[in-house]
């Protein structure tokens, strides 16, 4: 086991690849190395502490959307167990956001028959057509009493997470002379099957906590069966452009009311220097 405290230092560079890898050779070590724009990394299986350069981000693979979600912001430090698959060290400058936003929906598209095609740059995409939640509708508590009763700070909404692809929705609680007067859909989400169910949790702080009556809350769905393209996920950053466009099309016969959607791009396109420093157990 290693042992670390007052005047122990980390331990040499480690080397970041196994040497069984064709072309790494074990002997060369080093805690810094240069990530140009546009450019992932894969953190290898194990503890790893990494401090992000100006332009990159540490990323989880969200397992609900499949897509990579920044844990870290740019120039700070964290630490990460990694199972080799599922944080990555990214560097995104130029590259268009993982969420393209839709600026019409359109009808009667097939997901599967839908492409959606990147002007410059070769990112690619996926899209996930209906399973939106479109409202929430607040019901009775325990005792029968609309919204609920004793509620003094706004409580936590969680929204069932969709099937693995879909896109969490998320909703905000409103509160009226101590009850939940309604829901508001932040996040419309995309690719439920059927209606999510709703957790409402009050505020630990509230000082009402021991008496809160808590309502039921029931989820609607806006586009069920209609083949609306409710959600355009990327599945493939690309390379780093001044600007891009996206160019929604086949979709099925039944497609109509184009649907059309547009994508920022992450600022500051620059290459970065990023620190690596492999942790054994115990540092």
């Amino acid at each position: 086991m290693a042992i670390a405290g007052p005047g122990i230092g980390l331990p040499y560079p480690y080397s970041p690849y196994p040497p069984t890898i064709p072309g790494v050779s074990s002997s060369v070590w080093s805690n810094k190395f240069f990530l140009p724009r546009a450019t992932v990394w894969i953190i290898p299986p194990g503890r790893w502490g990494i401090f992000t350069g100006s332009h990159s981000y540490v990323q989880i693979l969200d397992p609900v959307t499949n897509t990579w979600t920044p844990v870290v912001a740019s120039q700070s430090y964290i630490e990460v167990n990694s199972d080799g698959t599922n944080y990555r060290l990214a560097n995104l400058s130029g590259t268009p956001l993982s969420r393209a936003t839709i600026t019409a929906a359109g009808t009667g598209y097939v997901a599967a028959l839908t492409t959606v095609t990147a002007g410059s740059g070769g990112s690619t995409w996926t899209t996930l057509v209906d399973g939106n939640v479109a409202s929430v509708t607040v019901g009775n508590d325990k005792n029968g009493v609309a919204g609920g009763t004793n509620f003094t700070l706004v409580p936590l909404v969680i929204v069932q997470a969709p099937p693995p692809g879909g896109i969490q929705a998320t909703a905000l609680a409103v509160l009226s002379a101590g009850a939940i007067a309604s829901v508001t859909v932040e996040d419309a989400g995309a690719g439920y099957t059927s209606a999510p169910g709703l957790l409402v949790i009050p505020n630990p702080a509230d000082p009402n906590i021991g008496s809160i009556t808590i309502p039921a809350l029931t989820a609607v769905l806006g586009t069920a069966g209609t083949g609306a393209i409710t959600g355009i996920l990327q599945t493939y950053q690309g390379t780093s452009v001044a600007s891009t466009t996206l160019t929604i099309g086949g979709g099925g016969s039944g497609a109509s009311g184009t649907a059309t959607a547009t994508v920022a791009l992450v600022a500051s396109a620059a290459d970065d220097t990023v620190f690596v420093q492999w942790l054994p157990s115990g540092v």
